[in-house]
C-alpha cells in the first residue's frame, strides 16, 4: 500500500523539476524494551517494480523530504520531523490501545519465529501480554 497525496509536493533542483505524488512508510525500528517506534515515510513520483516499490525522488532526497514520526507506545507521545518542520501530540483511547496491540503481536510473532525447536533460540516462548 502506498499514500496517493492529496497536494503533490514539487520541486525544481538543477532545473529539474519533480513532481512526487506518492508517500510511503519504507522503514521502521522497533524499540521493545523503551517502548518505542520509529516509522520513516518517503515521498516519490511513482511506484515501481514488481513487489512494487516506492521510486524516491532524488529531489526529495536532496531536499531532506523524509517524515519520520517516534512514537511512545507506552505513554501515547508522539513527535515528527518532515523537512523543517516538527511537532507532535499524544495518541490516547482507542487508537492508543489499537498500536499497544500491535506493538505485542509483533514482539511476540517475532519470538515465535526464533523459539521453536531447531530456532535460533530454541526454548518455550511465554507471549507478552501486556507492554
Amino acid at each position: 500500500m502506498s499514500i496517493t497525496l492529496t497536494t503533490p509536493v514539487s520541486f525544481t533542483l538543477n532545473g529539474v523539476t519533480e513532481n512526487d505524488l506518492i508517500g510511503a512508510a519504507t522503514r521502521c525500528n522497533y524499540d521493545f524494551q523503551g517502548m518505542m517506534l520509529t516509522v520513516y515515510y518517503n515521498i516519490g513520483p511513482a511506484l515501481t517494480g514488481s513487489p512494487l516499490a516506492l521510486n524516491q525522488g532524488a529531489a526529495a532526497i536532496a531536499n531532506s523530504y523524509v517524515l519520520v514520526v517516534t512514537f511512545n507506545l507506552n505513554t501515547g507521545a508522539w513527535s515528527y520531523t518532515y523537512g523543517s518542520q516538527s511537532g507532535g501530540g499524544t495518541l490516547v483511547g482507542a487508537a492508543l490501545t489499537t498500536q499497544q496491540t500491535n506493538f505485542i503481536t509483533l514482539r511476540n510473532q517475532l519470538e515465535a519465529f526464533v523459539s521453536v525447536s531447531g530456532g535460533l533460540l530454541p526454548g518455550t516462548q511465554v507471549n507478552w501480554t501486556a507492554l
